[in-house]
């Protein structure tokens, strides 16, 4: 890697690492456009995370699947390599490929199970239960990553939205109230957890929980946008005053 690529590549991890995204974004397309192309895994876990903040799914794939190819020769950039692999099965769910994106999860998870895992592949199980109606293996899966990590936010909220799905709404309170004493700022739950109390028909929870869920910026990967959280405050507060 030349002198001028490591130079654009160091200031896109610094503004990276400082959370100017459109500055990073701005200086690794800098790096990655030059002949001679950044080689270490970090920059393309870096560059990666950032395309897919910015919702750039299928350039992120394809620097995922290069990096990867390039990287993986050096056993030293181990741990860069799984944030690519990481960022890899995102992109296969964001691009509408989730078959395969639970595929690649699976074999990582069998080989490593980790909280990351779990809460990654519990939410893949989800959304393929919401597509096919058989919440059997979201269930089941679901429970099991509580009991390795009853303190994550996430796979609380994936078992949560599981009891959700299938009408069992205390179950579903429970774990949704769990998850945001873990995260109060956790979009998907406080936006479900308004949801669950409609449907157990408590008005004025729900209306207060959806107004800090519209209080908040959704995540880029959250399934649960700001226009659904803003939308469906409004649906509720127009019913209090009809």
């Amino acid at each position: 890697m030349g002198f001028w690529t490591n130079h654009c590549a160091n200031r896109a991890y610094l503004y990276h690492v400082r959370g100017q995204f459109d500055k990073a974004l701005a200086a690794y397309d800098k790096a990655f456009a030059r002949q001679d192309k950044p080689q270490r895994a970090r920059d393309y876990a870096g560059y990666t995370s950032v395309l897919v903040r910015n919702g750039q799914y299928q350039k992120a794939y394809d620097v995922i699947t290069e990096g990867i190819r390039v990287c993986n020769v050096n056993a030293k950039q181990r741990m860069s390599i799984l944030s690519l692999t990481s960022q890899y099965v995102i992109t296969l769910w964001k691009l509408g490929r989730l078959d395969e994106a639970i595929a690649e999860e699976e074999q990582v998870h069998e080989k490593m199970p980790s909280t990351n895992t779990y809460g990654t592949l519990g939410y893949f199980y989800l959304l393929k239960a919401i597509q096919t109606g058989d919440y059997e293996q979201s269930l089941s899966f679901n429970q099991k990553g509580v009991e390795y990590a009853d303190d994550d936010p996430t796979i609380l909220d994936n078992l949560a939205q599981t009891y959700y799905r299938i009408g069992q709404y205390e179950q579903a309170k429970k774990y949704f109230e769990l998850a945001l004493e873990e995260k109060p700022t956790q979009v998907d739950s406080l936006f479900y957890l308004a949801k669950t109390c409609e449907a157990m028909g408590d008005s004025d929870a729900a209306r207060a929980w959806a107004e800090k869920a519209a209080a908040q910026k959704a995540s880029h990967l959250s399934a649960v946008t700001d226009e659904m959280t803003h939308e469906y405050l409004k649906r509720l507060q127009s019913q209090e005053n009809a």
